[in-house]
């Protein structure tokens, strides 16, 4: 854990938020760090270019392609947000924030 001269504190883990284990251990730290958890940032992102690579072309989609980016960007914040929760609730509430690409609004056209 990391104090600033302002007083705030901040801690940095290496989590794939994909391994609901690790995600565990990810909100075990928080409570352990700072006694709460008030927010809970769900933030990650497949950016593996290899990945985006092999996603140019749906006619020839490779489902484990599929399954490891939406295990990433979908499964981890309800991953995170189903351990969260439990603690959010007996402390009295709490947030959970969703981030999302733009690209969602018009999608992506690939040549």
């Amino acid at each position: 854990m990391r104090s600033s001269r302002r007083g705030g504190r901040a801690a940095a883990m290496t989590v794939d938020v994909g391994e609901e284990e690790q995600l565990a251990r990810m909100i075990a730290a928080a409570i352990g760090d700072y006694g709460r958890i008030d927010v809970l940032f769900n933030n990650a992102l497949m950016t593996n270019p290899a990945f985006a690579a092999r996603d140019a072309d749906f006619l020839n989609l490779e489902p484990e392609m599929f399954y490891a980016t939406m295990r990433v960007n979908v499964m981890g914040g309800v991953l995170a947000s189903k351990l969260a929760i439990p603690h959010m609730l007996s402390q009295g509430g709490g947030s959970i924030i969703f981030t999302s690409s733009g690209s969602s609004l018009g999608g992506d056209v690939t040549a």
